[in-house]
């Protein structure tokens, strides 16, 4: 089994005027089984590593494979029993090496 797993930021401005605070971004963490097609979706209070370890955790049973991006945040994944891919968004949309790590389907709203 594999799922991918990526982050968003939801911005708002009141009648999309004035500067976006950092204060006011609330973040969207969210995962899909490839194989599955099972999705989660959730709004986390903060990026902290605590944050999303137990978001994995509930949602995700140990040894299965995940993919994410590259955010240093997840590199406790292989530690906690998760075999961990990743893609460098900065670089791929796929990593060169194999591609079938892609975070593209969790990235495109599961379709």
């Amino acid at each position: 089994m594999t799922v991918e797993i990526d982050e968003t930021a939801i911005l708002r401005r009141k009648y999309n005027v004035g500067r976006i605070s950092a204060s006011k971004t609330q973040w969207l963490v969210g995962g899909i089984c490839r194989e599955k097609g099972k999705i989660f979706l959730e709004r986390i209070p903060n990026r902290s590593q605590a944050t999303r370890n137990d978001l994995v955790v509930r949602h995700v049973e140990a040894g299965i494979t995940i993919i994410t991006d590259c955010w240093a945040g997840y590199n406790w994944l292989l530690a906690q029993g998760f075999p961990h891919d990743t893609v460098n968004h900065s670089i791929h949309f796929l990593n060169p090496s194999d591609n079938n790590i892609t975070t593209q389907r969790i990235e495109n709203g599961g379709s």
